[in-house]
């Protein structure tokens, strides 16, 4: 049984054609020799020998991980870090990104997009790197402003105006009128640009 997006895609099958496509596998980084990540967005631990506490060893089969869906709607899995002992949480789609078109995680600089809207379609077809800003920019657009950075609070009856720069953010006030909130964020954001903040 396959891993399905939202939308009921089969993701072992190309999203944008529907066609079958081979199943490509690439080393988890990080993680050579243990896990493995694929172009569908499926992972999988590698056979591998196991050591007891008698001394002793063991085959273990690998198989297909059954991810599961964080609290933000993205499938996760849990990765054994043989270096420090540990269970780490990994996001599927970072994974595929970091296999299949070389990205490299840099805080919220650059994240990667879903181009169909779908968190859960990993398929590598679906995924490009962006900056933070312009996909914070594609998700304002299903909100309650037209423009980047402004959203309605119902409780308050005001437009409000947040900007996000060096993974934080920052509250620019609520206003009566919605271009009145973008043009506060407009101001803060030439502002950030100048001091050379991205």
């Amino acid at each position: 049984m396959g891993v399905f997006s939202k939308s009921g895609v089969n993701l072992g099958v190309c999203a944008y054609c529907k066609c079958e496509l081979d199943e490509t596998w690439k080393d988890v980084l990080g993680f050579e020799g243990r896990y493995q990540v694929s172009n569908f967005g499926n992972v999988r631990t590698l056979d591998r020998v196991c050591h007891n506490h008698n001394g002793g060893s063991y085959k273990r089969k690998g198989g297909r991980l059954n991810p599961t869906i964080n609290n933000n709607g993205y499938y996760h899995v849990s990765l054994w870090n043989l270096k420090n002992k540990k269970s780490e949480i990994h996001r599927v789609h970072v994974l595929v990104a970091m296999a299949f078109i070389n990205h490299i995680p840099c805080g919220m600089k650059y994240v990667i997009d879903h181009i169909d809207g779908d968190k859960l379609n990993n398929h590598i077809d679906n995924l490009q790197i962006t900056t933070q800003r312009v996909n914070s920019s594609k998700a304002s657009r299903k909100k309650s402003s037209k423009y980047v950075g402004v959203s309605f609070d119902k409780s308050r009856n005001k437009w409000t105006a947040n900007i996000y720069y060096n993974s934080k953010r920052k509250s620019l006030g609520r206003y009566n009128c919605e271009f009145t909130a973008y043009v506060s964020y407009n101001k803060e954001l030439k502002k950030i640009n100048n001091e050379g903040v991205q």
